[in-house]
């Protein structure tokens, strides 16, 4: 039970997230490398790494903020 309700939170955190920050993150969950999600999304690999990088701040602040 635990499981589904953490799971049921974290889609919800997901879907707050600004939609370039959630399409990266999603890419990225299913294995995708930066440059692959780069051109997905039609920026650079350091773009992906920053937007990446501000999906896990705000899922990581939002998680703890639910605790």
């Amino acid at each position: 039970m635990l499981e589904r309700e953490f799971l049921a939170t974290l889609q919800n955190a997901l879907e707050t997230l600004p939609s370039r920050q959630r399409k990266a993150f999603s890419l990225w969950q299913q294995g995708y490398s930066y440059r692959q999600i780069a051109q997905a999304l039609g920026c650079s690999p350091s773009a992906v790494e920053s937007l990446l990088h501000r999906a896990r701040q705000t899922l990581k602040k939002r998680l703890n903020d639910i605790r």
